[in-house]
């Protein structure tokens, strides 16, 4: 890791003084079990949830070395791990010394401030519960994963070797196995050697014994490997007749559990990443098979450095899930198809949506969607001419570029065919799905036309047909031009409304039930447009798609922080935060920290009183981006949410990574309480989630009070919605402050 002293902190927790007193006093008192080391990397500060965790004074544990508090399990010691501490946070498994005897708890350590280098946050199992355990499991191992792929594209020819051996250490000891191995195959003389391993402390190493094992011992492992499946075994002792031999084999080699993946270079299984389970029988998910999987598959790119540029290639030009081209890889092929067509012949694009993919999604989750995805991708390359090029544009579109000649059909009728072939039902995981979808057209009439143009048309002709129902097509024809020339016109309405004032930012209350007080206060934007105030939805898109959202959005950031600035000199409030939403424009532009630092100064509103909210689907669009914009504006102090919650797909490891302060519930999982099981668990799981990771949960959309009471009843007691209050000008949310703080003072 370095000295601690040389590393710049993630997190800048010090006061304007630079003492960072505020910071320790705060939470020395909180809930949280904190201990701060010293740049000697001994314990220097101590919370005071953390001696109750702990059961003894701070006498005890000050200058103590952290291994003698928290030893591992596995062997290791935490100041090993700290060692690998980097910019992100690090979470595994310890085992507490406490008074009370040993207590099985989750550290988090996350770097501190220059005199406190390494801060560790202690979560108890009793606090976190099952479910949060395993979560917490699967974003360790994803984490781990991550990291060991960042490290494997980042390797040089010299460096293989050292880094397999730090790879199968740490993803063994994830693991919870005995020994983890590299195994190379040797298909000519039918025999196996291992070139790399790590064995846990008290297992006598292999490496070196185990040379040329004839594939005869195992003749099952073998043709699994040889076929690119997967050996899974949990229980040797349960074996069937056809693993006898495998069997015999292992249980003399003293084993209990085996899992081997094969490791494949151009098509070929020229390896198997393995571990073995001697000491106790193995535990795993199948989230745990998926990302082993993706390890042995990384693994194989680094031993085959070739492969791996050739693979960085493709995917450039590839989607990932489908292997069909992306929205790069078909505007190249397109560009090619437009130059080298014959004159009489007509190129086409037709753009297709599944229509309420996100129903799927949600309800069946990510996992399904993903595997309806390449269903419908396999579909169309069996329905599709030789000639036509297939892309996955993202999310659930698809495009299809057709070159007609003047006896081929047209390019309605063949968009026509491919919304049959796609309304028959989709089978997979023991399940029958049904889709529609809807398809735009634009045609190459000429040679003058560009790809982009080309695809932008067929694009706005696919949106009109989801507007215009779903399950249709639509041409790109003078008619759809005209209206983008309307929205043409909107946006400069738009840009002269911002020049004249014509405005308004409104205000959604926030509730704590348990309180009954007004905690917060969303700003909303609002357009009053010859005297009318114009419905959000007619205006709010425009304002997206055409960038003016970045003006916009810094104007409702500067109001809001003004307006929060006067209710807070009106009346004391000491949990009052102003809400204030950001754009996936506005988070992808690096001038977006200076503009939020700008607008608390010019305003006097304390960071902590500023909470920036960021959609699911905004933060996932490009993750590590979001990542370090995030972590800039965390070191503001500013509390961060995540709006529309569950609603996108997030990996767990990156929602780790955010320093999200607030998770918020988005109303269509709040629509079926009570009465909808499957909303009642998707809540649940949330603000389970939500606890686990020390986060606030607020619930939106409330219209009825059986929905606020079956929240309050999950655990969630900050709300916002139409059940409460509409959002509000300023003044009126003034005059709603004012009675509280009345309210407040006659109690």
């Amino acid at each position: 890791m370095g000295t601690p002293a040389d590393v710049a902190p993630a997190h800048t927790h010090t006061g304007p003084d630079g003492s960072g007193a505020w910071w320790r006093e705060l939470v020395r008192s909180g809930s949280d079990a904190v201990v701060a080391l010293d740049p000697r990397l001994r314990c220097a500060f101590v919370s005071d949830a953390a001696h109750r965790l702990f059961g003894r004074d701070g006498t005890e544990m000050l200058d103590a070395s952290i291994d003698q508090l928290v030893p591992i399990a596995d062997g290791t010691s935490v100041l090993e791990r700290i060692d690998r501490l980097g910019d992100q946070p690090l979470s595994f498994g310890v085992e507490l010394a406490t008074a009370r005897g040993p207590v099985r708890a989750r550290v988090v350590v996350r770097r501190g401030e220059a005199d406190l280098p390494v801060v560790l946050t202690f979560l108890h199992h009793e606090q976190i519960g099952a479910a949060a355990q395993a979560l917490g499991r699967k974003v360790e191992l994803e984490h781990l994963i991550e990291r060991v792929q960042h490290r494997f594209i980042h390797t040089v020819p010299e460096e293989i070797p050292d880094v397999i051996n730090w790879c199968l250490a740490e993803v063994g000891v994830a693991l919870g196995a005995d020994r983890a191995y590299l195994l190379s195959f040797d298909h000519e003389h039918r025999c196996e050697t291992m070139v790399h391993e790590w064995a846990a402390p008290g297992i006598e190493p292999e490496l070196g014994i185990y040379e040329s094992v004839s594939w005869d011992l195992v003749p099952a492992a073998t043709e699994r490997n040889n076929s690119s499946w997967v050996s899974a075994v949990a229980d040797v002792s349960k074996l069937g007749d056809e693993w006898a031999t495998d069997r015999e084999f292992f249980e003399r080699s003293g084993l209990r559990s085996i899992l081997e993946l094969p490791v494949v270079i151009d098509g070929e299984p020229v390896g198997g990443l393995g571990f073995d389970w001697i000491t106790h029988l193995a535990e795993w998910t199948e989230d745990d098979l998926t990302l082993m999987g993706m390890l042995a598959s990384s693994m194989a790119q680094l031993l085959g450095r070739e492969v791996a540029e050739h693979e960085l290639a493709h995917r450039a030009t590839h989607d990932e899930l489908t292997g069909l081209y992306n929205r790069a890889g078909l505007l190249d092929a397109l560009r090619g198809t437009l130059a080298s067509t014959q004159h009489g012949s007509n190129v086409a694009v037709v753009m297709m949506d599944v229509d309420r993919f996100k129903v799927v999604n949600d309800s069946l989750g990510p996992a399904v969607g993903d595997a309806l995805l390449r269903s419908i991708g396999e579909r169309l390359r069996t329905i599709v001419r030789p000639g036509d090029v297939i892309a996955r544009l993202g999310g659930d579109e698809f495009a299809v570029v057709l070159v007609n000649g003047p006896d081929e059909p047209d390019a309605e009728s063949v968009s026509d065919r491919l919304r049959d072939e796609m309304s028959d039902p989709f089978r997979f995981a023991g399940r029958s799905h049904m889709l529609t979808v809807s398809c735009g057209i634009a045609v190459a009439v000429d040679d003058r036309i560009t790809p982009e143009e080309l695809l932008r048309r067929a694009g706005a002709a696919m949106f009109r047909a989801k507007e215009q129902g779903r399950s249709r097509q639509t041409t790109f024809d003078d008619q759809l031009e005209i209206e983008l020339a309307h929205r043409l016109e909107m946006d400069q309405r738009l840009r002269a409304a911002l020049e004249r004032g014509e405005f308004e930012v409104h205000f959604q209350p926030e509730h704590d039930l348990a309180t009954g007080t007004i905690v917060g206060a969303e700003a909303l934007l609002r357009w009053r447009s010859d005297g009318e105030l114009q419905a959000a939805a007619s205006f709010i898109e425009v304002v997206e798609q055409t960038g003016l959202i970045v003006e916009v959005g810094r104007w409702v950031l500067e109001t809001a922080c003004a307006q929060a600035v006067e209710w807070l000199a009106a009346q004391p409030m000491e949990r009052f935060v102003v809400r204030v939403n950001l754009s996936a424009r506005q988070l992808d532009r690096p001038a977006l920290i200076d503009e939020v630092q700008a607008a608390l100064e010019r305003s006097g509103l304390p960071p902590e009183r500023l909470c920036l909210e960021i959609t699911e689907t905004a933060l996932m669009r490009n993750p590590e981006v979001a990542s370090a914009t995030l972590g800039r504006l965390d070191a503001l102090g500013v509390e961060l949410a995540i709006d529309d919650f569950g609603t996108g797909y997030s990996s767990l490891a990156y929602l780790k990574r955010f320093p999200v302060d607030v998770l918020k519930i988005d109303r269509t999982f709040v629509m079926g309480l009570p009465s909808d099981a499957e909303d009642t668990a998707i809540v649940r799981s949330v603000i389970d989630l939500a606890g686990a990771l020390g986060m606030t949960v607020t619930a939106e959309g409330i219209e009825e009070a059986d929905q606020a009471t079956a929240l309050t009843a999950l655990g969630c007691s900050r709300m916002q919605g139409y059940l409460f209050s509409r959002p509000m000008p300023a003044g009126e949310l003034t005059e709603l402050l004012a009675g509280q703080f009345r309210d407040s003072a006659l109690r």
